[in-house]
């Protein structure tokens, strides 16, 4: 058994115990989560990341959290935010 086979079901957004993602807001970890109703937080860091992260955050499947922003205190924040309520 490998590290990479034990680490596959805990990175699928499909994992039953997968509550949020938090991600960079690249394309397809966004369309992951989105499909299978996983609430994410994104910090973006370059090219579309930026647009995904804000339209994520204008239709209420997730939170954006720009680099700017970024600290353990506002992660956490966010974190508490989206699981107590992940609409």
């Amino acid at each position: 058994m490998s590290v990479g086979s034990l680490l596959t079901p805990i990175l699928n957004a499909a994992h039953p115990k997968v509550r949020l993602l938090v991600a960079h807001g690249g394309t397809l970890s966004m369309q992951e989560a989105l499909y299978h109703g996983v609430p994410v937080i994104l910090i973006p860091f370059y090219l579309d990341q930026h647009g995904n992260a804000l339209r994520i955050a204008a239709v209420g499947a997730g939170r954006a959290l720009l680099t700017h922003n970024l600290n353990a205190e506002n992660l956490h924040r966010e974190i508490i935010t989206v699981l107590e309520d992940p609409t």
